[in-house]
């Protein structure tokens, strides 16, 4: 497994303001070992190798947005240029890498994955962002059976 840390930084002009999950049933499901967890792929991940072949996937159902400071689970957001840190040991924050050969390869993790999926398609974002086009990071990796090494960014 190719665990990683991911930090969700909120880069626009205002806060990303979700609120409370029991208050929110467009975005939240009431459940899982978190109380609430949003309905879909928060977090998508892909690993390609150079040419762009798609090697391994996976994907987050988030339960949590928050800043620390003016943001919460309760009251979940993220304040403006602030930043979430999801830990590399957080469930479902990882993709199998059992069997790929020694060599370079990219990950691909977008945020708000499933709003970009649904703008793609022409329907509202579930999540409503001021700019979209910071949500995909691409990192260069090299895996050498089981160390893996990021070279910077794809």
């Amino acid at each position: 497994m190719l665990r990683f840390t991911l930090k969700l930084h909120n880069r626009g002009g205002k806060d990303l303001v979700i609120g409370n999950p029991a208050e929110r049933p467009d975005i939240f499901v009431q459940g899982g070992p978190f109380g609430y967890q949003f309905k879909e792929k928060f977090y998508t991940f892909i690993l390609k190798d150079v040419e762009g072949n798609i090697k391994s996937q996976g994907y987050k159902i988030a339960f949590c947005l928050e800043d620390g400071h003016k943001y919460s689970c309760s009251n979940q957001g993220i304040s403006t240029q602030d930043f979430y840190t999801y830990g590399s040991g957080l469930p479902c924050q990882f993709v199998a890498i059992d069997g790929l050969p020694n060599g370079e390869y990219i990950l691909e993790a977008t945020a708000n994955a499933y709003s970009l999926q649904q703008l793609n398609q022409g329907n509202p974002p579930i999540i409503e962002e001021d700019n979209y086009d910071d949500n995909i990071v691409r990192k260069r990796l090299r895996i050498n059976d089981d160390q893996v090494n990021e070279l910077g960014d794809a």
